[in-house]
């Protein structure tokens, strides 16, 4: 039964997003969750504490709040629209919901109209992972150095299922490139393999490209301050 207004649902308080922060924020204030899709995260980033993978950890955090009931739609959010007092739902099953809301904490603006005139989404870089098979060696998890002035941001070893039944690690590398330097020889996937072999090159190994994925990382920017809005 809606309330007065057409509206569906009354809740003061609604976070936006689907970062593990968002989750992470929704439980912490008991505030519902919307979200429309699933997280973009690498199934082999590591939380600070380089043991739990991010994956596991937004799992886990996914799950406490869904049993406290504060995630109404799950995964079925297509899209959303927002105005100044109130959220439209566009799920996935053709079906629409209006939330009354009184305050909104933004972490992202995913699938989501009606803000156009007050955020900006700014570019930031293209994050590149190139991902390579350890032909030699692989028995041990490695680290790496990396020089503060180089383009690749970081070198990682993961526990690769490559090998049934052995433990074995291969790599992968993190570049942040912008878009002219993502379609450079210089930044290129071949290029970034050279750069990789020579820095792993007293580890005794040997690399052969798998592939390479591209994202693009982009900043929500405010262009004016709303006071119900965060």
């Amino acid at each position: 039964m809606r309330l007065a207004g057409g509206v569906d649902f009354l809740w003061p308080d609604v976070t936006i997003g689907n970062t593990i922060d968002a989750v992470q924020h929704a439980i912490e204030n008991k505030t519902r969750l919307l979200f429309s899709g699933f997280p973009a995260i690498n199934s082999y980033e590591l939380l600070p504490d380089l043991v739990t993978s991010k994956e596991e950890a937004w799992a886990s955090l996914f799950y406490k709040a869904y049993n406290m009931s504060l995630i109404p739609f799950s995964g079925k959010i297509r899209s959303m629209r927002i105005s100044p007092s109130a959220i439209q739902v566009f799920t996935t099953s053709e079906k629409k919901y209006i939330i009354s809301y009184e305050n909104i904490n933004l972490f992202s603006l995913n699938s989501i109209s009606g803000l156009e005139l007050n955020f900006d989404k700014v570019f930031c870089y293209n994050k590149v992972v190139d991902w390579f098979d350890v032909r030699t060696s692989g028995e041990d998890r490695l680290s790496f150095d990396i020089p503060r002035d180089s383009v690749i941001q970081s070198i990682e070893s993961y526990p690769s299922s490559r090998r049934d039944g052995q433990v074995h690690y291969d790599l992968y590398s993190i570049s942040h490139l912008s878009d002219s330097q993502l379609i450079s020889y210089e930044y290129s996937d071949t290029y970034i393999r050279f750069m990789v072999q020579k820095y792993v090159r007293d580890k005794k190994i040997n690399l052969e490209l798998w592939k390479r994925d591209v994202g693009r990382v982009c900043e929500v920017v405010p262009k004016h301050m709303i006071k119900n809005i965060k």
